[in-house]
């Protein structure tokens, strides 16, 4: 064999996959060696590169060339790490390893260098890189170069050409999809030790971390206001929340879309009437009234409704909106505002009586949104079977649902977002993005509610466990997909707005059939994203900017 034949038999293998594509150790390699990305101003448009070792290789590394012209900031680099997951979520999930955190190389948060790189790969052994590059909303349109560089020891393994092509659409900063994530700041101590005085900034980052992932963050510190007498004192509220809800938390202005009612443990009817009277007045003076929301009960049986009405009507007699996650139930019509049924109960598969007892169809809610009401919705433990092993008989029920569980395709983490287009659903929440820092590590046990990651989108990035000095999030792999299904809501919004509602319908429709038929192949989803960017730049452009 001569020189040239034995290198070229040792080389690693390398490729270029799509983010919905899961890289699991045994993945097959594609054919793409090179990205090329779309994106309008305003949006993030990851990829995924994926580097199979022939040979062991030690100290391999990852670096991005700045892009030429200078469109956008250089791609953010991370690792992404696999779990292993004992049980399968639900009779379409599968065991074994799975990539979901993504630790990065420099953190974006307190810019410091954390243990992305070097790392180790044994002969045979996959490394999956992230690659994120995110557009200004101020970019030019137009088209840059850059590439990524992978190296061991020092010395180069690949080079990964990148194209950004920047469309002259823009997206707002702000999602114009409500959203209202959980968070639980006594959670987050649980798994990061430090100091009580730094809580509060880890929670902060936390939080940015979520909007720039178009996310609103129900929860929080969980400290309601302060309550002395007659005087409800919100300056600990404003110094957490005010920031987010203003805009001025990070340069590209984008804020909370809602924030939840507090109100403190204990109190009687009177004492709950005028915290609630004092909180409107506050949110009122700040512009954060329309935003804001009492989430009265989650998941209420019958026997719950008076209660459930009685303190609707303080929260009414205040002039605050009330969530309940709940389908419509006449009983607590007038009481509820904003209709938060589970996915499941809204878009009816079989006989509720055994999946869901509370259900309503589409239709009735009809007279309650021309009165005012909304409706959102949420994803949960149904889409894949809340407890034990699924029961046979049961199994075809799970199948093809939006989840936000690990060990299902990426493109059904993605589809909520436009599945809300499709429905004309006006926002979306999820009951917790922390919860199994509540009882465990998730880096070792992320399963709760039958599904691996359900409920827990962020990993706690420890020095311990990524380097660094600094406590920072880390993010998933579903969260970034979650990001991207709320951008693809807004490019078939923006269509929707520029007079071509009709072609954005029917583009949904050919890319998500139904609620439980979400799995595109990237290659497909890819040809329909183009015929939007198509439409959507023309649309545009013609446009002029007194329509934009």
């Amino acid at each position: 064999m001569g020189v040239l034949a034995a290198l070229i038999a040792v080389a690693p293998v390398y490729w270029v996959a799509a983010p919905e594509e899961k890289l699991r150790p045994d993945a097959v390699a594609g054919e793409r060696r090179t990205a090329r990305l779309d994106a309008g101003r305003g949006e993030c448009e990851p990829f995924q590169v994926a580097l199979r070792a022939r040979e062991p290789l030690v100290a391999v590394s990852a670096e991005a060339a700045p892009f030429a012209p200078p469109l956008a900031p250089a791609p953010s680099l991370s690792r992404e790490a696999q779990l292993q997951l004992a049980l399968p979520s639900g009779p379409d999930g599968h065991a074994g390893d799975w990539p979901d955190p993504l630790i990065p190389a420099v953190d974006s948060f307190v810019g410091e260098r954390r243990d992305a790189f070097p790392v180790d790969v044994p002969a045979g052994g996959l490394l999956a890189l992230f690659v994120d590059v995110c557009v200004p909303r101020g970019a030019s349109p137009g088209e840059a170069r850059g590439e990524i560089r992978i190296s061991a020891g020092g010395r180069p393994l690949a080079t990964v050409p990148v194209t950004l092509r920047v469309h002259p659409f823009a997206i707002p900063a702000t999602s114009t999809l409500p959203t209202s994530f959980g968070i639980s700041l006594p959670s987050l101590l649980r798994r990061h030790r430090i100091a009580p005085a730094e809580a509060d900034a880890l929670l902060r980052r936390y939080a940015i971390a979520a909007l720039r992932d178009r996310i609103s963050l129900h929860g929080m510190s969980m400290r309601p206001p302060s309550v002395s007498g007659a005087t409800v004192d919100f300056r600990a509220y404003d110094d957490e929340l005010a920031p987010l809800l203003d805009g001025t938390a990070l340069p590209s202005g984008a804020r909370f879309t809602s924030t939840d009612v507090r109100l403190p443990a204990g109190m009687g009817p009177r004492e709950t009437a005028a915290v609630l009277s004092a909180t409107a007045g506050h949110l009122r003076e700040h512009g954060w009234l329309a935003r804001a929301f009492l989430y009265a009960a989650d998941e209420p049986s019958p026997d719950r409704f008076p209660a459930i009405v009685s303190l609707a009507s303080l929260a009414h007699a205040a002039g605050l909106s009330v969530l309940v996650t709940v389908p419509f139930q006449p009983a607590l019509a007038g009481a509820v505002d904003i209709w938060t049924p589970n996915l499941n109960c809204l878009i009816v598969r079989r006989a509720p009586s055994e999946f869901c007892p509370l259900r309503a169809p589409f239709s009735a809610y009809a007279p309650l949104l021309a009165r005012g009401d909304r409706l959102w919705w949420y994803v949960s433990c149904s889409s894949h079977g809340c407890e034990g092993p699924v029961p046979q008989r049961a199994a075809s029920y799970f199948h093809g649902w939006p989840d936000y569980v690990i060990d299902v395709p990426g493109s059904r983490n993605r589809a909520m977002g436009p599945l809300a287009f499709r429905y004309g659903i006006g926002g979306e929440l999820y009951y917790d993005t922390v919860l199994a820092y509540e009882d465990g590590d998730p880096w070792v046990s992320i399963r709760r509610f039958g599904g691996n990651g359900d409920g827990t989108l962020f990993y706690p990035g420890t020095p311990d466990r990524i380097g660094g000095r600094t406590d920072i999030p880390v993010e998933s792999l579903r969260l970034k997909l979650i990001r991207a299904g709320l951008q693809d809501y807004e490019e078939l919004s923006l269509l929707a707005r520029l007079g071509e509602g009709a072609l954005a319908e029917r583009l949904v429709a050919e890319w998500l059939p139904s609620a439980t038929e979400v799995e595109l192949p990237p290659a497909r989803r890819e040809a329909l994203r183009g015929r939007l960017l198509a439409a959507l730049d023309a649309a545009w452009l013609s446009a002029g900017p007194g329509r934009r």
